[in-house]
């Protein structure tokens, strides 16, 4: 399999055909096996958010932060939305090629009921015929992401918890996470018990300022938590900051709780003056310092032919 090919020619916009997509799916499964649910990571490293398909803004992170592997990312989930098949297959034959410089959380948008409702779904029919084969082929990568990733720094034992959503209340200690079994569709919310409730909050929880705690409603999908509830988990995990995507943020990132929690938002949209953000952290003078880069949409335009029914829809304004 000719992976820098393959790269190549998806930095040229070119479609990979579907025995190669096949073959980077097989491959990428293969390299995702080995990884635990949560994924150790050491600084430098460049943490980005959401994505939601929007292929010129990936070629942005890039372009701002530098190309992998001469930078080692993270990302928190969400790479397909209305459109995403060249953005989720570039991703997947970096990791590929340098599975020890990419790190793929699962996001919302990384489960099949999502992708059937915000257009991955119908691209995947129109690019590769009316057949679910292809569609099913990255449902099943999606199943084999890891669920968080902790980024150590060995000298000044600095922490950061990175996610997709957040915590849980059944959720005390990180290592908790492994024994989750995440091979499979995201449980669905008013199904959940047990492990499954806390690979539910993972990706769906959200921080609201108004509740000191956690504030459960399995209607709508995760749970809620306050400050004190990150504060909590904070400190019971020696962590410095959680990090986070699922949700908008006008400036591209935004900063809860005296600093403790960080939400990126990397799908930058003009016409609503939405920016995006990565957070960049690396190691110096036995301390994890952080700095957030910002960036406007990429100057080519970005069409999504194949979600007709919500053409002309701003992508985040679908965000579950």
């Amino acid at each position: 399999m000719d992976v820098d090919g393959f790269i190549e020619r998806l930095l040229h916009k070119e479609w990979l055909n579907e025995s190669e997509l096949h073959a980077v799916c097989a491959a990428v499964k293969e390299v995702l096996l080995d990884e635990p649910n949560v994924a150790r990571v050491a600084p430098p490293v460049t943490l980005v958010g959401d994505l939601l398909g929007q292929f010129g803004d990936l070629l942005e992170v890039f372009l701002v932060s530098g190309p992998c592997p001469h930078t080692n990312y993270v990302f928190l989930g969400n790479y397909v939305g209305f459109s995403g098949v060249q953005t989720v297959l570039l991703l997947l034959c970096l990791k590929v090629r340098y599975p020890s410089r990419l790190t793929l959380l699962r996001g919302t948008h990384e489960a099949r009921d999502t992708t059937k409702v915000y257009g991955f779904y119908d691209e995947c029919l129109e690019v590769y015929g009316c057949c679910e084969h292809v569609w099913e082929l990255f449902c099943e990568v999606f199943d084999h992401l890891p669920l968080a990733a902790l980024v150590e720094d060995p000298e000044s034992k600095k922490r950061i918890f990175a996610v997709h959503g957040g915590f849980s209340s059944k959720l005390t200690k990180i290592d908790e996470i492994l024994v989750i079994e995440r091979f499979k569709d995201v449980p669905r919310a008013l199904e959940a018990r047990g492990p499954d409730e806390v690979f539910v909050d993972l990706l769906w929880s959200e921080p609201a300022g108004h509740y000191p705690g956690f504030f459960l409603d399995r209607k709508q999908r995760g749970a809620t938590f306050g400050q004190e509830a990150v504060m909590r988990f904070k400190s019971d995990n020696d962590l410095d900051l959680l990090v986070r995507g699922n949700q908008v943020c006008v400036t591209g990132s935004q900063f809860l709780f005296k600093g403790s929690l960080c939400t990126l938002w990397s799908a930058p949209n003009p016409q609503c003056g939405v920016v995006g953000a990565v957070l960049q952290v690396w190691a110096e003078n036995g301390d994890l310092h952080k700095r957030i880069l910002t960036f406007s949409s990429s100057p080519e335009k970005h069409e999504r032919p194949y979600h007709k029914r919500n053409q002309g829809v701003p992508g985040y304004l679908t965000l579950v």
